[in-house]
């Protein structure tokens, strides 16, 4: 080629053709692959970096109520700890007590069954969330255990293919919207009896007949019912009822959509393995291809039920 070249004309009157030519064309045919190469690896960083799920972030709503009321798996079990947990069990089985003595010795011998029955259901409610507790608290490792797992289904996910990022996402986006239903349950459900109580003595007020309104319909015992309407009382009795409220409202958030949000990761998971599926027996893959890619789905389906079987034992609830 070269011989060509120097033989050639045009090479002989523009020298500088020839230095053109010449220019070994590998080295940019390199440049340019390496640029290629380095911009859809940039490409695919950006992606990734979009991708970025945890736990703690994509569930705020679990987390800040968990850890409002000292059970959220993560924290610290010290004695501070301890006594928070006496002083809330403590007042929850006041509130429970007070209720059963409004129920029994007041409301059903008055025949008032309508005042009954709504504070039948607050004792329940108080039943509930107190069991909840004792769950999150005797199964703290399991969760944390399944909090890990999950994480790492996030962290690995960064790593596939951007139609299967999408399928995760979209299973945790549909776990958010499991937390912002209870989240609205929970704060309608509890705003309601202090606005009901704010509501008549405003109405009072405004009738020229002001009168103090408690939270619940309660009869409390003779030494205590005989002075409740006394501000000071009136305002302890308030206070205990509407932290009650706020304790219930919290385990509402954070312990019912728990176990929704892991079941729909493991259905994003479950999907993601149907897919592969799908996909093994597919193109010219050899049976060597085939026989790894049933292994790890196998692998993977045996990880799914070990997080079922020993790690969510709360889920009968």
């Amino acid at each position: 080629m070269s011989t060509e070249l120097h033989n050639n004309p045009i090479t002989n009157t523009y020298p500088f053709v020839t230095d053109t030519l010449m220019f070994p064309m590998h080295l940019v045919y390199n440049d340019v692959l390496a640029c290629y190469t380095l911009s859809y690896v940039i490409r695919t960083s950006d992606n990734m970096s979009d991708f970025n799920l945890k736990f703690y972030e994509s569930f705020r709503i679990i987390t800040i109520a968990l850890r409002s009321n000292k059970c959220y798996p993560y924290v610290t079990r010290d004695k501070i700890w301890f006594l928070q947990v006496i002083a809330m069990f403590t007042l929850n089985f006041g509130i429970f007590i007070l209720l059963l003595n409004s129920i029994i010795f007041y409301d059903v011998p008055a025949r008032e069954f309508t005042t009954a029955i709504k504070n039948g259901i607050m004792a329940i409610v108080a039943t509930t969330i107190t069991f909840k507790y004792c769950i999150l608290v005797r199964d703290k490792n399991s969760i944390i255990q399944f909090i890990e797992r999950l994480n790492e289904d996030y962290e690995i996910a960064k790593h596939l293919s951007a139609e299967e990022r999408d399928i995760v996402s979209k299973f945790s986006a549909k776990g958010v919207f499991v937390c912002k239903i209870w989240l609205i349950i929970a704060v309608i459900t509890s705003i309601l009896f202090p606005l009901k109580a704010f509501y008549l003595m405003g109405l009072s007020y405004s009738r020229g007949e002001f009168q103090l309104v408690p939270m619940y319909d309660l009869n409390y015992p003779k030494i205590i019912n005989d002075y409740k309407t006394m501000p000071i009382l009136y305002f302890i009795l308030f206070s205990l009822t509407f932290y009650f409220d706020l304790f219930a409202m919290t385990m509402y958030m954070g312990f019912d959509p728990l176990v929704p949000v892991f079941m729909l990761h493991l259905c994003g998971q479950i999907h993601l393995l149907s897919r592969r599926i799908q996909k093994v027996f597919t193109g010219n893959n050899t049976n060597a291809v085939i026989n790894e890619n049933l292994k790890q789905i196998n692998i993977k389906l045996s990880q799914i039920y070990i997080c079922v079987v020993s790690r969510m034992r709360f889920i009968i609830l």
